[in-house]
């Protein structure tokens, strides 16, 4: 023995073991004999297209890994699509709570909008305003709210949990950083913060603003 490797996955560290390949054939008395191929892709996406040119070019029968562990494949979806659900609904409450506290302060400022309108600038240009001032707070938001995330990924990655199951082992906590979720979320907030600042910015700036000011004096 040379030395042991470890892939992470018990079912092959438990199960295969590598040695040359005319060892093998001795072991197993079958020489010149080969009853597998293992073909590794540097794009693993083309391994479907790949196996069926094998079948048709060479008459080979060629299984891709989609096929190869489709049962895993099939629960990692439902994984995924349970924890996006999860996520969507964080989603929808934090929009929610970020629309509603735009909304608000935009509303608080329907006499700053009154005068502003007093003094001749067009609705749009009102509105226009408010809505640069939504998306930079969004934009804010989300740079803070996306290094508070990486940093709270990387922290809880390093933290030491043993995790020993049927498909995979870890010493640590194993996340995926992936920076689409953070574009994702960026895009949600500054959307969220840009509608709640304009939608209400517009209903005010298109309200007289004699009818406003006389209010707020009486």
């Amino acid at each position: 023995m040379v030395g042991i490797f470890r892939t992470g996955v018990p079912q092959l560290d438990e199960t295969q073991g590598y040695v040359l390949l005319t060892r093998a054939q001795t072991l197993e008395e079958r020489p010149n004999v080969v009853n597998q191929i293992h073909v590794r892709l540097a794009d693993n996406t083309r391994a479907i297209t790949l196996a069926r040119r094998l079948e048709v070019d060479h008459g080979f029968r060629a299984e891709p890994w989609q096929e190869t562990h489709g049962s895993v494949l099939d629960l990692f979806g439902i994984l995924n699509g349970v924890t996006y659900t999860a996520l969507g609904g964080l989603f929808m409450m934090s929009g929610t709570a970020v629309y509603n506290i735009v909304s608000t302060i935009t509303m608080e400022k329907v006499r700053d909008i009154a005068i502003l309108r007093s003094l001749g600038f067009p609705a749009r240009f009102v509105a226009a305003m408010f809505l640069v001032e939504g998306v930079v707070l969004g934009l804010l938001g989300a740079l803070a709210g996306c290094l508070l995330g990486h940093a709270a990924v990387s922290v809880l990655g390093r933290v030491p949990v043993e995790i020993q199951g049927p498909i995979i082992q870890s010493n640590h906590f194993l996340l995926f950083d992936w920076a689409g979720h953070y574009a994702i979320a960026a895009a949600a907030a500054v959307a969220t913060a840009g509608l709640g600042a304009l939608l209400p910015a517009r209903r005010a700036a298109g309200t007289d603003p004699l009818v406003v000011l006389r209010g707020a004096v009486g």
